[in-house]
C-alpha cells in the first residue's frame, strides 16, 4: 500500500482546539467530508464519538440535492455541525461529474471553516469506502499522538487542497484533483482528475509529473532498471521563446548514482508524456495560456496546438 504523508487528524486531537471533552460533546466536531452521488447525494462525516473520548464514528445524510442532504444530516442528529477543523474532503467521481462548486459553498456557510483543507478524488470506489478505510481499525484511535505514522500516505505535495484548487481554477477554469482507489483492500494512487468549471472533465494518468510540471512537489521518484531513483530539489521554470513554452526543470539525485545521462533521459520521457497527454485531452491543466498572458502573448490556440519543449537538468 502506498502510504499518505498527510494525515487526518480526524479532530480528536484536542490540543487543537481550546474545548475540553464536555464541550466538543455538545456539537459534531468534524474532520472529514465524504460525498457521493448514485441518483441522489450521500455526505458521510468522520466526527468524534459521542461514546468514548478519543474515538470516532461516521454519521450519514442523503438527499436528492446537496442543500437537502445537509438538511438530513443537520435535522437528523441532535447535534450542530462544526465544520472548523475540516482537513479533508473526499469526492467519488459520479458526484464530480455533476459538480463540486455548490458542495464548496455549503462548506464556506461556515465562517470558521480553514481553506486548507485536502481534495481527493475516489476512482472506481466510493467517497464512503475510502473514509472508512481511513477511519478503520487499521488506525487505532488512541494512538492520538502517533497518528502520522499510521495514517500517512506518501506524497503530502501531491495532493492539493481547496484554496490551490480556487486559486487554479480562478486562473484558469482549470484545475486538478490526485485519486485513489481501493485495490485487493489495499488504498492505492489512481488517476490525476482534471476539472473544467468545478466538473470532472477526464482522466489523465501522468500524476505525478504533472505536479512537477506545476511546480507542486520538490521530488520525484522514477523506476530504473526496477530501481527507485528520487530525484530531489526540483525546481521548474516557464520561459516563452518566439511561439514556444520551454520547461526548464532542474534536481538532484544520489551522489552513488553514476550515470546521470540514463536519469535525465528517462525523466524527461516521463515529463514529455505528460505534455502529450495535456494535449490529447485538450485541457490547460498545466496552465500554459495564463502563463503566456501574463508574458503579453495572448492566444486562441487550443491546447493542443501550443507548442512546448523539455529541458532538463539533473546533478549529483
Amino acid at each position: 500500500m502506498k502510504k499518505i504523508k498527510w494525515f487526518l487528524p480526524l479532530m480528536i486531537i484536542f490540543l487543537l482546539c481550546g474545548c475540553n471533552y464536555h464541550e466538543l460533546n455538545d456539537i459534531y466536531l468534524v474532520s472529514a467530508l465524504s460525498l457521493d452521488y448514485d441518483n441522489e447525494y450521500h455526505i458521510s462525516l468522520l466526527v468524534a464519538s459521542d461514546d468514548e473520548e478519543n474515538s470516532t464514528r461516521i454519521i450519514e445524510g442523503h438527499g436528492k440535492t446537496l442543500e437537502e442532504t445537509f438538511f438530513h444530516l443537520n435535522t437528523n442528529y441532535n447535534k450542530p455541525l462544526y465544520l472548523g477543523h475540516l482537513n479533508l474532503v473526499l469526492i467519488d467521481e459520479n458526484a464530480a461529474k455533476k459538480g463540486i462548486k455548490s458542495l464548496f459553498k455549503i462548506i464556506n456557510e461556515d465562517n470558521e471553516t480553514k481553506k486548507n483543507f485536502y481534495l481527493i478524488l475516489a476512482q472506481n470506489t466510493t467517497a464512503r469506502e475510502v473514509l472508512t478505510y481511513l477511519s478503520s481499525e487499521k488506525v487505532e484511535a488512541k494512538e492520538i499522538e502517533g497518528f502520522s505514522k499510521y495514517l500517512t500516505l506518501e506524497n503530502i505535495h501531491n495532493q492539493i487542497t481547496y484554496n490551490t484548487y480556487i486559486k487554479q481554477m480562478k486562473e484558469n477554469n482549470i484545475s486538478t484533483m490526485t485519486s485513489y482507489t481501493i485495490k485487493d483492500d489495499k488504498l492505492e494512487t489512481s488517476n490525476l482528475g482534471i476539472f473544467q468549471n468545478y466538473h470532472l472533465k477526464s482522466w489523465a494518468k501522468e500524476t505525478n509529473e504533472t505536479m512537477v510540471l506545476n511546480g507542486m512537489t520538490k521530488e520525484y521518484i522514477l523506476s530504473l532498471h526496477n530501481q527507485s531513483v528520487i530525484i530531489k530539489n526540483i525546481h521548474v521554470k516557464k520561459k516563452l521563446s518566439n511561439d514556444s513554452v520551454t520547461f526548464y526543470i532542474r534536481g538532484k539525485i544520489d551522489s552513488s548514482i553514476k550515470d546521470t545521462k540514463e536519469v535525465t533521459q528517462e525523466f524527461k520521457k516521463n515529463i514529455e508524456k505528460a505534455i502529450e497527454e495535456s494535449k490529447r485531452l485538450n485541457l490547460d491543466y498545466l496552465r500554459l495560456k495564463p502563463f503566456l498572458y501574463d508574458r503579453n502573448k495572448k492566444t486562441n490556440q487550443p491546447v493542443k496546438k501550443l507548442n512546448v519543449h523539455i529541458n532538463v537538468q539533473i546533478d549529483r
